[in-house]
């Protein structure tokens, strides 16, 4: 049984919706919980592909329960929120999920959840949807990536911006700077993300596993180790079952249906 939030399979994608509507969605221990053991079920499961995260109720979220999961980190520290063996979905420590998450927002995202879009492949925003950093007002800082991740993706000015005063994106202008790849209509954003997530569950498994990781790779530790990893990755690529099915159905003019093998 879930309490906080909702999953759903189909189509090899898993919908994960955020079920905290009267707390605006605030990530409490128990949502952060069955959050990680969500984004755990589907780095485990091989019918599954990717991923989609959206909310119930008006905005996706305020961040977190604070006066919940605070005391725990100050006493315990951010890794005890998250039990071993579980994947982080903010992926600032211990282990990722390494299928791609599309997230779905509507109306405000903030602090956490500012970090959890920063933390996954792609993110469809509603019209109405705002994104803020703001944890410097509430006499704290972001935990969750946003320090590093922030300044990587829209520039060292623009993320000081909005990691040090109270000032929030709308959704066009985090189109703008990179953070969000669709801006769609209010009640829109939930159908726009599962179809680029069916999408991505179309194309071979492997290969979108391995793009990723070669990618987290290269933002972890630089260009030059992803580029000495690629060699020997390009040669096992090109011996599995979803290589050969890539290349005949290119041969023989029809989709392809890959197996992840």
């Amino acid at each position: 049984m879930r309490d906080t939030i909702t999953v759903e399979c189909k189509n090899h994608v898993m919908l994960i919706g955020l079920n905290r509507p009267a707390k605006r969605n605030r990530f409490n221990l128990a949502l952060i919980r069955e959050l990680s053991e969500a984004y755990t079920e589907l780095s485990n499961t091989d019918e599954l592909r990717c991923g989609v995260v959206f909310a119930y109720g008006e905005d996706f979220t305020f961040g977190l329960d604070a006066a919940e999961v605070l005391p725990k980190i100050a006493q315990d520290g951010p890794g005890s929120v998250i039990a071993d063996g579980q994947c982080n979905p903010w992926r600032n420590y211990g282990r990722e999920c390494d299928k791609p998450i599309v997230l779905a927002v509507q109306g405000r995202c903030l602090t956490s959840g500012f970090e959890l879009a920063l933390a996954s492949e792609l993110c469809v925003a509603a019209e109405n949807a705002s994104f803020g950093q703001v944890e410097a007002t509430r006499g704290v800082m972001p935990f969750g990536g946003a320090t590093y991740r922030l300044p990587a993706l829209i520039g060292w000015h623009n993320a000081m911006k909005f990691m040090l005063t109270d000032k929030t994106l709308g959704a066009q202008e985090a189109k703008a700077l990179g953070l969000v790849q669709e801006v769609v209509a209010l009640g829109r954003e939930r159908e726009a993300a599962i179809d680029l997530a069916e999408n991505i569950a179309r194309q071979a498994p492997i290969g979108v596993r391995e793009i990723i990781a070669n990618a987290r790779l290269s933002i972890r530790e630089g260009c030059m180790a992803a580029q000495n990893e690629l060699p020997a990755l390009v040669r096992r690529m090109l011996s599995t079952e979803d290589a050969q099915e890539g290349f005949m159905s290119l041969v023989e003019k029809r989709p392809a249906v890959f197996k992840g093998r």
